[in-house]
C-alpha cells in the first residue's frame, strides 16, 4: 500500500457521491425510507452543489484518500463550527477492504493535524449507534463519549482533546 492524502478534486464528484451514500447505509440501515432527514432521496445534484459550497468557503476541508492511483475514502472536516476552538469531522470514509489496515489511523491523524494548524483544542463528530466498529476505532484511538446527538436520530457524539 501507498497511501496518500491530498485536497479533494471535484473530479472525483461520483466516487465521493458513493462513498456518501454507503456511510448512510452503514449509519442508517439498507432501507432508505427510514434514513433521517430525508437522506434517502439525496441526489447527486444536492450532492455537487453541497460540496463546491463547502469548498468555496473553505479549500482544505474535504480530502481524499489514495493507494496509489485508486481512491480509497475520503476526509470531510469543518474547521469553523459552532464553538471557535473545536473542529468537526463530517466524514471519515474508507472503501471495506482498506479498514482495520491502519489507514483509518492515518486518516485521523491527518484530520488533527489539519485542526492544529487551525489552532483548534478539539474535535467533534457524530457517529451512528448502528456503526459499532466506528465506535470502537474511534474509542481506541481517544475519542471520549459526549452523549446523544440531538440533531441525528441513532447519532452518538464524540470528543478528542488535540
Amino acid at each position: 500500500m501507498k497511501i496518500t492524502i491530498s485536497p479533494f478534486n471535484i473530479d472525483n464528484m461520483s466516487e465521493s457521491f458513493q462513498f456518501l451514500l454507503d456511510t448512510f447505509q452503514i449509519s442508517f440501515g439498507d432501507d432508505k425510507s427510514k434514513w433521517p432527514n430525508d437522506l434517502g432521496n439525496y441526489s447527486f445534484e444536492k450532492f455537487n452543489e453541497a460540496i463546491i459550497k463547502i469548498l468555496k468557503n473553505d479549500p482544505e476541508a474535504i480530502f481524499s484518500v489514495w493507494d496509489g492511483n485508486r481512491l480509497i475514502g475520503q476526509i470531510e472536516l469543518k474547521t469553523s463550527w459552532k464553538e471557535s476552538n473545536c473542529g468537526y469531522v463530517s466524514l471519515f470514509y474508507l472503501l471495506p477492504e482498506y479498514r482495520k489496515r491502519g489507514v483509518g489511523i492515518l486518516m485521523e491523524k491527518y484530520s488533527m493535524s489539519v485542526f492544529k494548524k487551525k489552532g483548534l483544542l478539539k474535535a467533534r463528530l457524530t457517529v451512528s449507534e448502528l456503526n459499532l466498529s466506528g465506535i470502537k476505532f474511534y474509542e481506541k484511538n481517544g475519542w471520549k463519549h459526549l452523549g446523544p446527538d440531538p440533531e441525528c436520530p441513532m447519532g452518538l457524539t464524540m470528543e478528542k482533546e488535540l
